[in-house]
């Protein structure tokens, strides 16, 4: 008897349960729950990789970000270290500045989407029916609007000094056809340019201090080694210092990157392709 009614008669803690009579809302909270979580465990983690900004970012309410008002906008060229992938549309990170925020930064596919949200909501909504005063106003402002137009064409006209004749009258006429008409072609022929919002780049970027240039005097080396010392205090494990001694003027990237310009120069001049390696060489070692 016992049984029979435990099992007919839900028990208070399932009453309770907030999960069955709230399936909507802890969703939501579980996933600001888990987002707060992976925000914390980043605060410990090292950079896993870094990326330059070709686009500027305001954050919206619109966007969704995982916890309100943490999304981290950006203006271009800026710096961002990546920490972490939340989800597909989220990565957690924070903008190379000081004292900056470990926050939620839109990945790529979030962008699009972004995007594509902002154009369909910029689309011209569907032009309700005019009222026959709204047609009569309209008509009369395009009267004037012609009025206008044909002022403007006999001004020019006269000052081009066609005066009445029908023949200048055609060829400005249709000299101005013709040039909206190469106006309207224009954009059918541009490329669309593909702009990809995000540039990786290295975690760390070198300083490359140049100068003073009189190598082997004590006084250079006086000066520098106080610049050094300073650095080592004050950005104390953070820093190394190394000296290149290759001539890194020669580090053009668009020589660099292509091996064909290499190859070329190497047929050339024996000298300048081997002095192009070590810079190569160098870099890769400044990097690593």
């Amino acid at each position: 008897g016992s049984a029979e009614s435990n099992y007919s008669q839900p028990s208070s803690e399932s009453l309770d349960d907030p999960s069955e009579r709230e399936p909507g809302v802890t969703k939501p909270r579980d996933q600001t729950r888990s987002a707060n979580e992976a925000l914390e465990r980043c605060k410990t983690k090292p950079v896993a990789f870094a990326v330059r900004t070709n686009i500027d970012y305001v954050p919206s309410p619109d966007d969704i970000c995982p916890i309100p008002k943490h999304a981290i906008g950006f203006k271009i060229k800026e710096f961002l270290h990546i920490k972490d992938k939340f989800d597909n549309d989220w990565w957690i990170g924070r903008s190379v500045k000081v004292d900056a925020q470990l926050g939620f930064i839109p990945s790529p596919s979030k962008l699009e989407k972004i995007r594509i949200q902002s154009n369909r909501k910029n689309k011209p909504m569907a032009t309700p029916l005019l009222s026959s005063s709204r047609i009569k106003a309209s008509t009369q402002s395009l009267d004037i609007l012609d009025q206008s137009i044909g002022q403007q064409l006999q001004n020019e006209i006269a000052e081009a000094g066609g005066g009445n004749d029908d023949g200048d009258n055609n060829s400005i006429t249709k000299s101005k056809l013709n040039i909206s008409g190469k106006d309207k072609r224009k954009p059918f022929f541009k490329k669309a340019v593909n702009i990809t919002p995000y540039d990786v780049v290295p975690n760390m970027r070198p300083v490359v201090l140049v100068g003073p240039s009189l190598k082997g005097y004590d006084v250079t080396d006086m000066m520098q080694k106080a610049v050094f010392d300073y650095l080592k205090h004050r950005y104390e494990g953070r820093i190394i210092i190394t000296r290149v001694t290759a001539d890194i003027s020669l580090a053009k990237r668009g020589l660099l990157n292509n091996p064909s310009k290499i190859a070329l120069m190497e047929r050339g001049s024996g000298g300048r392709a081997t002095g192009i390696k070590e810079v190569h060489d160098e870099i890769e070692r400044i990097f690593e």
